[in-house]
């Protein structure tokens, strides 16, 4: 027996109706239901029994005339005999045949071909019908058989009887549950997106968790609601809502029960619960007393009754409603002018009560004076949500920051104050959806405090706005790489500044500089962040300097200074320490790793990215921590442990759809497509590329950079897997690359992929041409490349090599060994003898070989260990040239799963077992649909199964849960 929990639209029915057609192929599927109303006893049965019929022709047949007429009694197609006299024991021992003929005649059935009997609304079954089921489910246990029992019930909506059916038959072996939950944020925003919204904001997806829970019905629901009412606005590009979380009704069918059983409550427990509701999630008995007035025995029995009644339940010293439901219908009825005065009251009994320590109560007492409306003054209601926003911000609740300050905003509106007076507030409210990187609300905010400063001569208002307004237009709105965005607002406000207002003027300067690094001008961006952090420091600034040294990092990456990158991210650590700002110093601790990781200290970039991430996670910038994270993918990339740096890239892209902040993208995806395409993944190497190529999935709309990068990286794979490369595109591409700008940190990866390819079809002289840039950045002290990771001096031997420049590739190929080495870079060192050992076999001196061999011994070791199979087949394809003996493959991961899965093959099956789907899954792996259904299929045919049920048991038996 399966059984499917869930509140009502989560999906169950649904969820049955999808795997039907599944279930059809081998089995007969049977359906009975159960109804919110009255109905005669054993319909659901009846239903069942009436398919079995039909479906099984002449199964009656098979079963003496005692045992089928109680069957035919139930279904009405024989007269039940009138017997109004029978005794208890009479009537005990025809429920029993009765009991004992439906068993049998389906447990038959079932003999015959496979049977699925589903029970819809197990919640609402008669009394009857549950006390045959218990029955038919004992038989089932006793007597196994080709059978599944389904049933769907609502948590918390069964009576007393159904819950104790339903309590029992989980006691059997036999009976397993899957409780469904709501969808996850990024499936939200994809139902949303399905149903023709665009670009949902983060504020609007919140608000709909919030409500919803992430139940799909009440999502659908909500957001026809909203366009109905007129309550969704874009605002800067993005789709948000005008109306709170307790505004926006649920389904009526889903509430309407709620409904009646409020209804048969007394009115004083009534409008007790429509106060409580307004009330936080949990209330202790001395708040409501406070609010409502009344004594505490009467108010203590009045609570007493609603437990019992099951609206509310008992928290420790907290009450709080049974059910997020019943809360939601009591707010529905305390509506309009009367829900306003209630929260009017509440905000001035808790402002009286907390006199003495307002600042404890602050966001509940402003959320009740927002909720009032026009019922309190506008000046109070600003003031207190202003404040309440602040608090927010200073703990980093950035979404209730932006919630109250938008309430401020708002209140100020309706009391007509001027633009000049409300420019701060609509300032406030994109700061806090800065934070909580949601562009559009943000860059609508600030749009509305531009004209305001000017007309209050607040030139710190205008330029504070414009850079806010700027560095989000640089960040989350993504401005592609080597755009240039409209510099002229900020060049006149700078002449403005520049004479008066020194630190005005280096804010300025800062996030120009980060303007001109964007748009590929290196010169202008260093000249102009000097200029503005020798501001800072003669003016002490902490916050300039921290500002000033990161647009100069940013600009020494153009340069490929890094040692001098690092430096200036360190100094800005120190700064932004120095004035306390957490925030501040995640923009550093983000970056660091990346800079330590390109200089070869990869030891170091570990430690780095631990820090980064813990104090981006602590601040909740999930921009940085995306990037934080992403240099751990490189650094657990380059080491081959695949383990490692797919989970880090899961939590990149996690990351990148909360933040839209795509950056980390072209750092982590590529590094994951070059790990598999090195164990031979190739399929799922292409995927992780998918990813950042396909619109709308990091990028809203890659730009030529971006695809030219995964174009380069698709034609490698192709290379790898020994596909002949089109020599023309290849020599196509080198010289865009060579008439573009000069090399900078982030093309040093594609003139590495270009020279990889060149090695695999020996193509000299496009090594040749594409070698320089990577020998000057070698030069400078960079020794890997993000993206796909390579290891700058082996790529640059495999020039050498290919040029005939045997001492100078020799030189490379050492230095490439001690760096990787040194390192602990297991895969980029494996990879080096490798690339070493094929130099040497060309080569051909006379001590050549012999060497050549020893070095193909210690690649296949090393690549063997870390599963680099595409390698290790290369490196016996060298071995077979060499005339030498074939190195061991043999690993001792081989035989670590039972009945030849792989790795990832058990990663899908557990999965699988944890009733993901294969969109879940994808989700979850970085991988493609098709990829995992291929995954799934061949897991079935390993382990011979034919369906999931049959996985997830596998699984069980095998005891593979441990190994994850």
């Amino acid at each position: 027996m399966a059984l499917l929990c869930g509140e009502a639209g989560v999906g169950k029915t649904r969820l049955l109706a999808e795997v039907q057609p599944q279930f059809e192929r081998s089995a007969v599927v049977l359906i009975g239901r159960g109804h919110e109303y009255e109905y005669p006893a054993y319909l659901p049965f009846a239903q069942i029994l009436n398919g079995c019929l039909e479906r099984y022709p002449g199964i009656l047949g098979k079963f003496e005339t005692s045992a089928v007429e109680p069957v035919l009694q139930l279904l009405g197609r024989v007269q039940t005999p009138a017997n109004l006299e029978m005794d208890v024991g009479t009537r005990g021992s025809a429920e029993l045949h009765l009991f004992l003929a439906v068993s049998q005649l389906l447990l038959a059935a079932a003999e015959q071909r496979p049977l699925v009997a589903v029970f819809d609304d197990l919640h609402w079954l008669d009394d009857p019908s549950l006390d045959l089921l218990s029955h038919v489910i004992v038989a089932l246990a006793d007597h196994p058989a080709p059978m599944l029992i389904c049933g769907t019930y609502r948590p918390g909506e069964p009576g007393h009887h159904q819950a104790a059916a339903i309590a029992r038959w989980r006691r059997e072996q036999i009976c397993y549950q899957l409780d469904l939950g709501g969808l996850t944020e990024m499936d939200l925003v994809r139902m949303v997106k399905g149903m023709g919204f665009s670009r949902p904001s983060q504020q609007l997806v919140s608000t709909l968790m919030t409500v919803t829970r992430g139940n799909p019905l009440f999502i659908q629901e909500a957001m026809l609601n909203l366009q109905q009412r007129g309550a969704l606005e874009d605002r800067g590009g993005s789709l948000v809502t005008t109306l709170p979380a307790d505004q926006i009704p649920l389904p009526a069918e889903v509430t309407e029960a709620i409904h009646e059983r409020v209804e048969l409550l007394e009115k004083d427990a009534q409008g007790v619960l429509a106060v409580a509701a307004l009330i936080a999630d949990g209330f202790s008995v001395d708040e409501l007393r406070l609010v409502t007035n009344r004594p505490q025995e009467e108010l203590l029995d009045i609570l007493d009754r609603c437990v019992e009644e099951g609206f509310l339940e008992v928290n420790g010293d907290q009450l709080a409603f049974a059910h997020p439901l019943i809360k939601h219908v009591f707010n529905a009825r305390s509506t309009g002018p009367r829900a306003q005065r209630m929260h009017r009251d509440l905000a001035g009994a808790l402002e009286s009560h907390y006199a003495g320590r307002l600042d404890d109560h602050l966001a509940e007492i402003a959320g009740h004076l927002v909720s009032a409306g026009s019922t309190v003054e506008t000046a109070k209601v600003v003031e207190f949500a202003r404040r309440a926003g602040d608090q927010a911000f200073a703990v980093f609740a950035w979404a209730e920051a932006a919630r109250f300050f938008e309430a401020a905003v708002a209140a100020s509106e309706r009391s007509g104050t001027p633009d000049a007076e409300r420019a701060p507030l609509h300032f406030s409210a994109g700061f806090a959806y800065y934070r909580n990187l949601d562009v559009g609300p943000c860059l609508h905010h600030l749009e509305k405090a531009i004209p305001g400063y000017p007309l209050a001569g607040d030139m710190e208002g205008v330029v504070k706005t414009l850079t806010l307004q700027t560095r989000c237009q640089l960040t989350q709105a993504a401005v592609p790489y080597g755009a240039m965005v409209d510099l002229a607002p900020l060049e006149e406000a700078l002449e403005q500044v520049s004479e008066t207002s020194p630190l005005l003027a280096a804010q300025l300067l800062t996030i120009m500089s980060q303007a001109c690094w964007t748009g590929r001008e290196a010169d202008r961006a260093r000249e102009l962040a000097g200029r503005a952090l020798r501001i800072g420091e003669q003016m002490s600034d902490p916050h300039i300097c921290t500002q000033a040294r990161g647009s100069l990092a940013l600009a020494c990456l153009q340069t490929l200074d890094m040692p001098e990158a690092i430096e200036h991210w360190r100094h800005g650590l120190e700064h932004a320490r120095e004035s306390q700002d957490r925030w501040a110093q995640g923009w550093p601790l983000s970056r660091i790793p990346l800079g330590l990781f390109w200089c070869g200290q990869v030891n170091d970039a570990e430690e780095a990215v631990a820090e980064g991430r813990s104090i981006t996670r602590e601040t909740r910038d999930w921009a940085e921590f995306s990037l934080a994270t992403a240099a751990g993918v490189c650094v657990h990339a380059v080491r081959g442990d695949s383990g490692a740096a797919e989970k880090l890239a899961q939590e990149v892209v996690v990351a990148i759809q909360r933040s839209r902040y795509p950056w980390a993208g072209p750092v982590a995806l590529p590094a994951i497509a070059g790990l598999r395409a090195m164990r031979g993944e190739w399929s799922e190497a292409e995927d992780a590329l998918d990813l950042l190529a396909e619109p709308g999935q990091v990028f809203e709309e890659p730009g030529p950079a971006v695809k030219t990068s995964v174009n380069l990286y698709r034609a490698l794979i192709a290379a790898l897997q020994g596909t002949a490369v089109a020599v023309d595109e290849l020599q196509s591409a080198a010289s865009r690359m060579q008439r573009g700008r000069t090399a900078d940190i982030g093309s040093l990866v594609a003139y590495a992929t270009v020279i990889e390819i060149a090695a695999l079809a020996g193509l000299p002289d496009v090594a040749i041409e594409m070698a320089q840039p990577l020998r000057r950045a070698y030069e400078k002290g960079i020794a890997f490349t993000s993206g796909w990771v390579f290891l700058v001096p082996r790529v640059l031997g495999l020039a050498s090599s290919l040029a005939g420049r045997w001492d100078e590739a020799e030189r490379e190929f050492q230095s490439a060994v001690e760096l990787a080495a040194t390192n602990g870079a297991k895969l980029e060192l494996g990879h080096s003898f490798l690339d070493y050992a094929s130099m040497l076999a060309r080569r051909g001196s006379s001590r050549d070989g012999e060497e050549a061999a020893e070095l193909v011994l210690r690649a296949t070791r090393i690549l063997v260990g870390i599963g680099a199979q595409s390698l290790v087949r290369r490196a016996l394809t060298l071995a077979g040239e060499l005339t030498m003996q074939p190195p061991p493959t043999a690993s001792a991961s081989d035989q670590a799963y039972p009945d030849r899965l792989s790795a990832r093959e058990v990663e899908v099956l557990l999965l699988v077992a944890g009733g993901r789907t294969n969109q879940q899954i994808a989700d979850v792996l970085i991988l493609s649909h098709k990829t995992v259904a291929r995954h799934v299929s061949n897991i079935f045919d390993k382990i011979g199964v034919d369906n999931r049920a049959g996985a997830t048991a596998y699984a069980f038996e095998k005891r593979l849960a441990g190994t994850a």
